[in-house]
């Protein structure tokens, strides 16, 4: 099975980014809103090479 990316949702985005780093995870887009649109994101590469997307909750459609 091949999977693009496993989009998460949490309730901090920054918060969760900066606890999963301590895990080995590497971040490829620091936290921040998407350039279009109202969305809170993150991307992070695991220390397997699975890529997560994290999505804010509450802020994906405004």
């Amino acid at each position: 099975m091949v999977m693009g990316m496993l989009p998460i949702g949490v309730d901090d985005a920054a918060a969760t980014c900066a606890e999963v780093k301590v895990l080995g995870y590497k971040v490829i887009r620091e936290t921040g809103a998407m350039k279009y649109g109202c969305s809170i994101i993150a991307f992070l590469e695991g220390p397997d090479g699975y890529k997560v997307e994290l999505i804010q909750k509450g802020t994906q459609f405004g």
